[in-house]
């Protein structure tokens, strides 16, 4: 029987030999051996400087403004528990990626699902936000591609006017 598994994205199948064999390569170097520095090494850090300023135009910090993560769900996670506080309202997609509600769970926060529905290609509705939980909201999680939908969202879909989202809006232009 063919299962769709909306878990967290767990592989599934073998390591291709390739990757297998650079593993294997890197964990011969004794340069590999330990724990890399909390904040990662200075040159990725200003590797992953350079690639924001490169990719979206923004200048950041290497020093204070990157930080390298163990993956998406630590970062998404750790986001609710610096950012939430207990009884703060969270705006979570369903179905979602685990890290969505998990995080904001374990901070206390209330969670206002918003259901994504195939006939809207698996898009938040945002007009369908009602206002009052929009102005109370501290949180929007959307992420596309999506997780575990496989959505992607167009550049236009949240408007001009969006209520929600001016940092969004303008950070990605019109």
């Amino acid at each position: 029987m063919d299962i769709i598994d909306l878990g967290m994205g767990n592989p599934d199948g073998a390591t291709p030999q390739p990757v297998v064999e650079a593993a294997i390569a890197a964990i011969q170097n004794p340069a590999n051996h330990g724990y890399p520095p909390f904040m990662g090494t200075a040159s990725f850090r200003h590797s992953i400087t350079a690639w924001y300023q490169h990719r979206y135009g923004v200048a950041l910090d290497p020093e204070g403004e990157a930080l390298p993560l163990l993956g998406s769900k630590e970062g998404l996670t750790h986001l609710a528990l610096a950012y939430v506080n207990p009884g703060d309202l969270v705006l979570v997609p369903s179905p979602a990626y685990p890290a969505h509600f998990r995080g904001p769970m374990i901070a206390g926060a209330r969670i206002h699902n918003l259901i994504l529905k195939p006939e809207n290609d698996w898009l938040i509705d945002l007009a369908a936000i009602p206002d009052a939980v929009a102005e109370a909201a501290k949180i929007l999680y959307f992420n596309y591609p999506s997780n575990p939908t496989a959505a992607t969202a167009p550049r236009g879909v949240f408007p001009g006017d969006c209520r929600l989202c001016p940092q969004v809006r303008d950070s990605v232009g019109s």
